[in-house]
């Protein structure tokens, strides 16, 4: 079963090239249209621009997709940290991706038409359980990866959404957040017992990646 929101004949989307696998078409907004979306909705993009490719890597770099069946994404945006964990992810794996921008959410269905892994829900992150439920035969995922701007949502929210994520993760699993300022470290620990702390210099601006877990997997 697959959800994936009505696709609009006029998304604002541009194609780019396909991955030597084959498997994976990649699509972006344009600059100026994703410059736009994000200032207009600044309080639940948090952000102007998309991630670099450096920063997108440094991300992913902890986690092991061979053994990841099932990962969840907050705050998708239009896709650019999406399409790089469908790059590296295994051709059975599934991936939910969260994201309440309409337009955000056209050019998620583009990459959602192209791959039968991923699955956009247009929804907050707070109800991921009833996603999990509903998709998946298992109550935990592999990893979360967020890119939402913590700092500016509401406090119950942001209680609800970390909770959530603390709940949903298998022993050894991550949640990875990409942040532009400290204030929301302690609101991370409150939940996660470890936090290892990075910076991606090579984005504009600098971000700040949070890597959560607490329950190390056993080697």
């Amino acid at each position: 079963m697959k959800t994936q929101l009505p696709l609009t004949k006029n998304a604002n989307i541009e194609q780019a090239e396909v991955l030597v696998s084959g498997k994976t078409t990649f699509f972006r907004m344009k600059n100026l249209d994703l410059f736009l979306e994000a200032l207009k909705n600044l309080k639940t993009v948090g952000t102007v621009t998309a991630s670099s490719k450096y920063a997108i890597r440094k991300m992913l770099r902890p986690i092991d997709f061979s053994k990841a069946n099932l990962i969840v994404e907050f705050g998708a945006g239009d896709g650019c940290i999406t399409q790089r964990i469908l790059e590296k992810m295994k051709p059975d794996a599934t991936l939910l991706s969260f994201e309440i921008n309409d337009k955000f959410c056209e050019v998620l269905n583009e990459i959602a038409a192209q791959d039968r892994r991923l699955h956009v829900i247009k929804d907050s992150a707070e109800n991921v359980q009833h996603y999990l439920a509903r998709f998946t035969d298992t109550a935990e995922c592999s990893h979360v990866i967020s890119a939402l701007p913590l700092s500016l949502l509401p406090a119950q929210v942001l209680n609800n959404i970390l909770a959530a994520s603390h709940h949903i993760l298998r022993k050894g699993g991550y949640f990875i957040q990409i942040q532009y300022s400290p204030i929301s470290y302690k609101d991370l620990k409150r939940y996660f017992k470890y936090i290892d702390l990075k910076i991606a210099v090579r984005n504009i601006p600098p971000a700040l990646l949070y890597f959560c877990y607490n329950r190390p997997e056993k080697k």
